[in-house]
């Protein structure tokens, strides 16, 4: 209950719960759940953080301090993440906040979009989706916006399968491994790479009428 600062390896533990600020210095692990209430700052010199557990949740802004983040579970956004370096998550994801990296992002399981619109940016770099990419539930789409500058973004799942999409943008170059659903448009910028099998396009998710699909 506070704030905390972490400055050695913590290992052994069951749960981990911050109800105030934390600065993160070295690696985390616990056999179940961490979560963090405040404001989290990762410290360090071009470190790469690793906290393990079965669910991380980051319930307020993570300020990388261009630092990486590896996260060895499932992960929750609540707030914006910044000044990361390079993120990956080997779970699943639910993004409830925009998150900015220098270097690539890589989200392995199924990615679902909560609680309104959401913008990952990666500054160059590619952006790694293996899994599925859902909104939160069929009467709330989310819009979701990608922009990997001359980097690459992977889509190896379906998106919008089980609960569509609002809207999709991506700015950059595009490689597509599965079908895409949004309920609204699809914007693709860059060059796009059909990889795999056939991939279908539909705009006409939750019963719409279909919107415009635009490269």
């Amino acid at each position: 209950t506070g704030n905390a600062v972490i400055g050695g390896a913590i290992t052994g533990l069951t749960t981990l719960s911050v109800s105030g600020t934390s600065s993160i210095g070295a690696n985390i692990t616990t056999s179940s759940t961490q979560g963090y209430t405040g404001a989290m700052t990762l410290t360090g010199s071009s470190a790469t953080r690793t906290l393990q557990g079965t669910t991380i949740t980051a319930s307020s802004t993570i300020a990388g301090g261009a630092n990486s983040l590896t996260i060895t579970g499932n992960a929750i956004f609540n707030g914006a993440v910044t000044g990361v370096t390079n993120l990956s998550v080997s779970g699943t994801t639910s993004l409830g906040a925009d998150i900015t990296t220098t270097g690539t992002q890589t989200y392995i399981g199924a990615f679902t979009i909560s609680g309104g619109d959401r913008v990952l940016t990666a500054t160059g770099n590619a952006i790694l989706f293996s899994s599925t990419i859902n909104s939160d539930a069929t009467l709330t789409p989310r819009s979701l916006t990608i922009s990997a500058g001359s980097g690459n973004t992977t889509f190896s799942g379906a998106i919008g399968a089980t609960y569509a999409l609002n809207a999709l943008r991506v700015n950059g170059t595009v490689t597509m491994g599965d079908n895409i659903t949004t309920a609204g448009t699809q914007n693709f910028t860059g060059n796009v790479i059909i990889s795999g099998a056939n991939v279908n396009l539909s705009s006409m998710g939750n019963s719409g009428t279909g919107a415009t699909i635009t490269f």
